[in-house]
């Protein structure tokens, strides 16, 4: 298994879809770097609010600051996916969600045996 560490951030390939977050938690850099830039949190909030010690918010937006491009271009195309979703199912998902693929779209992590379809 490759990891990459830095004290406070790793990479596991198997979990979060490989991207980078924070050691032992399932909280992205992209998450951390998101709280400051759109949400104008503090690194004391992020802190306080989701239990991290300032190393890990401060390590967390270092890793973001090496990567800011590839990063930002993750967290655009995710919102890009979000709004696309939200206009084609905008009363939530077809049977509550429970499907892998809904309409085309594979959800991340799950089989892609079962295909909902536009009723």
């Amino acid at each position: 298994m490759k990891v990459a560490d830095t004290g406070h951030i790793i990479i596991e390939p198997d979990v979060m879809g490989g991207e980078a977050h924070i050691a032992s938690l399932r909280i992205a850099v992209s998450d951390v770097a998101i709280w400051v830039n759109y949400h104008h949190l503090s690194p004391g909030e992020i802190a306080e609010r989701f239990q991290l010690s300032l190393g890990d918010v401060y390590a967390a937006l270092a890793y973001y600051h090496n990567h800011k491009d590839e990063i930002d271009q993750n967290i655009a195309e995710t919102d890009r996916q979000a709004a696309e979703m939200a206009e084609r199912f905008p009363h939530g998902w077809p049977d509550g969600g429970s499907n892998d693929v809904v309409d085309g779209f594979n959800l991340p992590g799950m089989s892609s045996d079962i295909t909902i379809m536009d009723r």
